[in-house]
């Protein structure tokens, strides 16, 4: 009943902005919605709602940056007081701001502003990065006559196979881009017709190389002054404790407090390390509904002299040059854009060998992929690495060689630039 309830209040919604029509021609109208000429792009609407900070956040605002520089008219639509709108601030690209909730498609006053917007813009293709987004957002450019819409999908986790779903991507969605070649199987998994695999297109989280030069005579993949460490800066919790002393093997870990991320993984595995006598710091930066819970579980591991909380990184480079060894033990990733920090800064990566990690991680070259939930093989590589330098020096150098390679973010606006232009 929800997914039919919906499609009449779109298609009422939607009968505002389409000239009265006879009846037949009204039941072609998504058909007809859908323009097929190919004239040149008038402007690229970047449309991202979300108000913290993740992949997806920093794909639109990297990818925008570069394509505003490159001479594209660029839009960005971001959430009300977002990241994403505070960080482009200055950077000469127009902005817009609009909130939207995962029931915003069901309000008809949403619907009829985001038409007028796309329409006042001149919008003529659109990147759309949440589901939420895209079936307020996706309706309204396609009533507002947008040519191309697009849909980023940056989660690997399946698609549902529902009316809603079918309905949008058999009318709404023109391509879709995956962040991965997991991502882009995850969409089809539940429903093998829900759109056409031609037009999925895998495009790589790419970074910028030149702000990942991580110390003075960085050369470019090789050994030679990438994989020494520096002393960080002492974060909150880091103030009141040892703060990455010479000779303690450190691990760094980066990412929202969330269960997906497999926080509670680490700390177990760091409890066996401790266990087995390893003098190592684990430096935790990030945030999320979790913290709590995490800092609870320090506590009754007895990790305090050895965990630290350092807050949420405004400085990943800076927070890469402090430790010895990256881990990522996510039980999930669309595609892992701190893993790629990390490799570019020359650092061994270790995660669980699951959705798309082993795109990123050669296992064995570049670093370890363990199994997932396997706490004993995760504290076994750890160990290895803590007991190895000329090991870690090794992996770290040839991860940087991967990432330049096949994750620089001149490949990434490569690839987009040619599926913008196709």
């Amino acid at each position: 009943m929800v997914p039919y309830f919906c499609f009449s209040l779109w298609w009422g919604v939607g009968s505002c902005f389409i000239a009265p029509c006879h009846l037949e021609a009204q039941r072609e109208i998504p058909y007809r919605l859908r323009v097929t000429n190919h004239h040149i792009m008038q402007k690229l609407c970047f449309f991202n709602s979300v108000s913290s900070w993740g992949g997806g956040e920093k794909w639109h605002h990297d990818m925008s940056v570069r394509l505003h520089e490159m001479g594209f008219p660029v839009i960005v639509v971001a959430g009300k007081r977002s990241e994403l709108g505070i960080r482009l601030r200055g950077s000469g690209i127009e902005l817009e701001a609009f909130h939207i909730t995962n029931r915003s498609f069901l309000n008809p006053l949403k619907l009829i502003q985001l038409v007028r917007s796309f329409r006042r813009h001149g919008i003529d293709t659109i990147i759309l990065n949440l589901p939420s987004d895209l079936k307020v957002a996706g309706l309204a450019a396609r009533l507002a006559g947008v040519r191309r819409i697009i849909y980023r999908r940056g989660s690997a986790i399946a698609v549902r196979n529902t009316l809603l779903n079918r309905f949008i991507f058999k009318y709404l969605v023109d391509d879709i881009i995956a962040n991965s070649q997991e991502t882009a199987r995850t969409i089809l998994s539940h429903n093998p017709h829900l759109f056409d695999p031609k037009k999925i297109h895998v495009i790589y989280n790419g970074i910028d190389l030149q702000d990942f030069r991580c110390l003075p005579g960085d050369t470019q993949g090789t050994a030679e002054g990438l994989n020494t460490r520096t002393i960080p800066h002492p974060a909150p919790d880091l103030a009141s404790g040892p703060s990455g002393r010479l000779g303690t093997f450190v691990i760094g870990h980066a990412g929202r407090f969330a269960r997906q991320k497999g926080q509670h993984l680490l700390l177990e595995a760091a409890s066996k390390l401790k266990n087995r006598g390893v003098d190592f710091q684990l430096h935790m930066a990030g945030a999320g509904h979790l913290e709590a819970t995490l800092r609870q579980e320090v506590s009754a591991r007895n990790l305090e002299s050895e965990v630290f909380f350092t807050g949420f990184s405004h400085d990943i480079k800076s927070f890469m040059e402090g430790i010895d060894v990256f881990v990522l033990p996510s039980l999930w990733e669309g595609f892992g854009y701190v893993l790629v920090e990390a490799m570019a800064c020359g650092k061994p990566v270790v995660a669980f060998d699951t959705s798309s990690n082993p795109e990123i991680i050669v296992n064995d070259k570049t670093g370890f992929l363990v199994a997932p939930y396997n706490t004993d093989a995760l504290a076994d590589r750890l160990e290895q690495l803590a007991t190895n330098k000329v090991l870690r020096s090794s992996l770290g150098s040839t991860g940087r060689q991967r990432v330049e390679q096949h994750f620089s973010i001149d490949k990434t606006t490569e690839a987009l630039t040619r599926l913008l232009t196709a």
